[in-house]
């Protein structure tokens, strides 16, 4: 009989000892299951976080496109301005060219008009002695 309850208390204290190891497996297993939770809510984070990324790089690449066509269209323009300037002093250099040329006239028909200025003056001068 002594055997038979020492065989039962060892039966018991290892179903007991059993059930502790099933609670702690268990008990692991829960702590698994978290942290796995946990881990997969990070990857989601971090898969929005990369899409968010990837949506804010298109962005940029846009603005970077069109700041490009935009230095683009300011080189045309100031390559435009710059012709227009060549022209316009082309056509500043005709004119004063020409006029150069009227002034020369203008001051020979001054020297001219003294010298015949001069004459009548001389020739009244002398009608009036």
């Amino acid at each position: 009989m002594e055997q038979e309850t020492m065989s039962k208390q060892i039966l018991n204290a290892l179903n007991d000892f059993g059930e502790k190891v099933d609670r702690r497996f268990n008990g692991m297993e829960m702590r698994f299951d978290e942290m796995e939770n946990r881990f997969d809510k990070m990857e989601n984070r971090f898969n929005e976080m990369e899409n968010r990324l990837d949506r804010l790089e298109e962005r940029v690449d846009g603005i970077e496109e069109r700041m490009d066509k935009m230095e683009q269209r300011i080189d045309n323009l100031e390559k435009n301005m710059n012709l227009g300037f060549e022209n316009l002093n082309k056509k500043l250099d005709r004119h004063i060219k020409i006029h150069e040329g009227t002034r020369a006239e203008l001051a020979e028909l001054q020297d001219t008009t003294d010298f015949l200025l001069k004459k009548v003056a001389a020739h009244e001068k002398k009608l009036r002695t």
